[in-house]
């Protein structure tokens, strides 16, 4: 729960973004100072002055050249729109997957869309480190490479690899993804195809490193290719909920969240062994069920899923005020 009122963090952050746009620099650095002293002593305060003075962690200029535009330093909207959306999905499910946490907001920001081609400007703000340790360069905080950071890299550099035409290369970096980024990455191969685009540029970080990325038209048609030649992995969940009925003809087991639910979620039911006891617990609504499942996801080029095919495992009444680890919500 933050320890400052929402009206007085506004107007903080506004009054800091005001002076920064100060163009007399003597007045906006006195400006500054000001802000800056008046917040000593509310290490809440102090940090919202580090974080919204200091610089972003990383910015990545994302050239798009469209071979087809009838105009330079444009693109398709509809394209652009799927780009950004699966490069941002892309970036987060990878992060998701290094901070090992699935709930994960994605912090990658667009923050220009301009002539050089088409510069895709795209920006993740900077991390501050909340352990003792500090670096005085950057106003007595601490500035850390976040898994945001590194997910950025992971994904414009399969980029490059692909567009180096090394396929080998391309499966083994691929093997080290999520699926959620491989969806993501699939989306973007097939729009750079459609649109006939060629993407190059650049990510630079808060310390003065520089990666050139490149995404060819020919790099987009191999990542897309070794993309759909792969299998559909299956999946292993783990579902808490209560039946909600079990119609035996089909073999289709549903359960719902809680018993007030009004959705539920459809399980197959394929195993003989497991079809008696499912008969048998079908009866008790009232009971809180623990229930392993295998997921099978069918998509399409541009890695949406189409259909969800769930099968049960196992099936066992979970004990009251047991906590499950990684349960998936329904």
């Amino acid at each position: 729960m933050s320890g400052i009122d929402n009206e007085l963090r506004a107007s903080y952050i506004a009054a800091i973004q005001s002076a920064m746009k100060e163009e007399n620099a003597d007045i906006r650095e006195a400006l500054l100072v000001s802000l800056q002293m008046s917040a000593q002593g509310d290490q809440e305060m102090e940090q919202i002055f580090v974080q919204v003075t200091s610089p972003a962690e990383a910015t990545a200029h994302v050239h798009i050249a469209e071979q087809s535009a009838f105009r330079s330093h444009t693109a398709d909207a509809l394209f652009l729109a799927e780009f950004i959306e699966r490069f941002a999905e892309a970036v987060k499910s990878q992060a998701r997957a290094l901070s090992n946490n699935q709930r994960r907001s994605s912090r990658l920001l667009v923050t220009a869309i301009q002539p050089g081609s088409l510069d895709v400007v795209f920006e993740l703000p900077a991390q501050l480190d909340k352990s003792d340790k500090q670096d005085e360069t950057l106003q007595g905080m601490r500035i850390v490479e976040s898994a945001d950071l590194s997910a950025l890299n992971d994904v414009v550099s399969i980029w490059t690899v692909a567009s180096g035409g090394d396929g080998e290369q391309v499966k083994a970096e691929l093997g080290k993804m999520p699926i959620g980024v491989k969806r993501a990455l699939k989306g973007i191969a097939e729009t750079a195809d459609k649109a006939n685009w060629d993407i190059y540029g650049d990510v630079s970080t808060f310390t003065g490193g520089k990666k050139k990325i490149r995404l060819s038209n020919k790099g987009a048609i191999l990542l897309g290719g070794t993309l759909k030649s792969e299998p559909e992995p299956v999946e292993h969940e783990v579902i808490t909920g209560f039946i909600d009925g079990y119609r035996r003809s089909d073999r289709m087991l549903y359960i719902r969240k809680s018993i007030k639910s009004r959705n539920s979620l459809a399980i197959k039911v394929t195993e003989e062994s497991l079809i008696q006891t499912v008969s048998t617990y079908a009866v008790d609504g009232q009971t809180k069920f623990r229930l392993s499942v295998s997921k099978e996801e069918k998509t399409n080029d541009m890695g949406d899923v189409l259909s969800t095919k769930r099968t049960l495992q196992q099936i066992h009444p979970q004990p009251e005020n047991e906590l499950v680890q990684g349960a998936v919500d329904i």
